[in-house]
């Protein structure tokens, strides 16, 4: 698979992520929902690397590895 499609698959998973968190979120109340958080706290750390991922796939495909064509 070539960069390009990491990255937009990549970030169609980011952004799929997001919306379950949205949808945790709504369903946290004040007791008994301890897990809820600790999903919330897990898929956003998922989604740190895949942005991680992004950047890494993104600096290797430009010639000097920094992201940018010179």
């Amino acid at each position: 698979m070539d960069e390009r499609k990491k990255i937009m698959n990549t970030q169609q998973h980011i952004r799929h992520l997001q919306h379950e968190i949205t949808v945790l979120k709504g369903m946290i109340q004040k007791h008994g929902t301890g897990h809820i958080h600790t999903a919330i706290y897990v898929l956003e750390n998922r989604i740190k690397e895949l942005e991680l991922l992004n950047e890494e796939v993104l600096d290797s495909s430009y010639p000097d590895g920094d992201g940018y064509w010179k």
